[in-house]
């Protein structure tokens, strides 16, 4: 049989055709599992399965709901301490045992316990309030070793201008620092992914940012980890995350609108869980900055109150300024404080922490 020449064109023609569908079909297909293959990782971060990339999943989501609605649950592996403080379990970091604590700052409004009087005269106690001394701390000579430097994430659903952000918790650092030199400076969050709360394990970042936070009548939170047992020579602080309510709560200048929570006002406070003092809920404490509770419009917590400054200069040691404190005050100070990790009989090993008191 003759082969002619265009029979031969044709049927190059052909192939050509049928090679061409066969290229494009084999295309689809790999964009088809290609697809398949983002979505399974993407449901394993969300489930919280590891993604096996040195990072665990809890991370990779945080990544994740960091660029859109940030949102803070309690994890359910954490113990709920007393109605304001959850323990997040220890973690082993460059040969220490690093324990985490959640400590949330209610809305005057919510202002419940379900402890009975005795116990809550003792949780009282704990947080160094005896004889209304109305100041107290996490752990004796738990503090900061250094200056760290800290990043602020400045997206929130209200439309505060970063400028304002920035420029107010600048300004609540410095109510601290003009006395203690306890913080660092702040660093540019430039093409840094700020991971919000550090409810697994602390991440090497100090952090601050606004979010939704699920636990009723939270205005803000302060994620603490640090070593606050043992050797007291041993004991530092070593991070902290704060979180601001914006799905709750709104924020703004309590000056300008006494309708909003004044955002100055609540950072101190929490900047006063960052270098390691507790939380006030006596009567007695309610005009110390450390006091449990704030209100819409409340300014008063700007600045710091007699207590507050005799917890720094107890816990840091030297105050900048002699003035700082009267005399009588410096000789408040040196009585030791009743440390919530020691009042509360928690005991440490390499694996685990046991707490045996005020568990609610």
């Amino acid at each position: 049989m003759m082969i002619r020449q265009r029979d031969v064109i044709a049927a190059k023609k052909a192939g050509q055709k049928q090679f061409c569908k066969a290229f494009i079909g084999g295309l689809a297909g790999l964009l088809i599992i290609a697809n398949l293959i983002m979505n399974i990782i993407a449901l394993n971060i969300a489930t919280g399965t590891n993604t096996g990339h040195g990072i665990s999943s809890s991370s990779y989501k945080s990544l994740i709901e960091s660029e859109a609605s940030y949102a803070v649950v309690i994890p359910p592996q954490a113990s709920r301490v007393s109605h304001n403080i959850y323990y997040l379990g220890d973690r082993q970091k460059n040969e220490q045992i690093l324990s985490g604590f959640i400590v949330m700052h209610r809305a005057d409004s919510s202002r419940v316990f379900s402890l009975r009087d005795d116990e809550f005269n003792n949780y009282t106690l704990a947080y160094g309030s005896g004889q209304q001394k109305c100041w107290g701390v996490y752990g004796t000579g738990a503090k900061w070793k250094n200056l760290e430097t800290y990043l602020i994430n400045t997206r929130n659903r209200q439309n505060l201008s970063p400028e304002f952000i920035i420029g107010t918790f600048e300004a609540a650092v410095a109510v601290w620092n003009t006395q203690y030199s306890i913080f660092g400076s702040r660093t540019s969050s430039e093409g840094v992914r700020t991971n919000g709360a550090s409810l697994d394990e602390p991440d090497g970042h100090n952090e601050v940012r606004f979010g939704s936070i699920a636990e009723p009548g939270v205005i803000a939170l302060t994620i603490v980890w640090g070593n606050f047992d043992g050797s007291i020579s041993k004991r530092e602080i070593v991070e902290w995350d704060m979180i601001f309510d914006d799905a709750d709560f709104q924020w703004g200048d309590g000056d300008v609108d006494g309708d909003v929570m004044d955002f100055m006002n609540i950072a101190v406070h929490e900047l006063g869980h960052a270098l390691g003092l507790t939380d006030q809920y006596s009567h007695a404490c309610s005009e110390a900055t450390m006091f449990g509770y704030s209100t819409v419009g409340e300014t008063k917590k700007r600045t710091l109150d007699m207590a507050d400054r005799m917890g720094a200069c107890n816990l840091y040691g030297t105050c900048q300024s002699s003035s700082v404190l009267s005399q009588e005050e410096q000789e408040e100070t040196t009585t030791p404080p009743v440390s919530i990790i020691e009042s509360q009989s928690v005991t440490s090993s390499a694996t685990s922490r046991s707490i045996r008191k005020y568990i609610l």
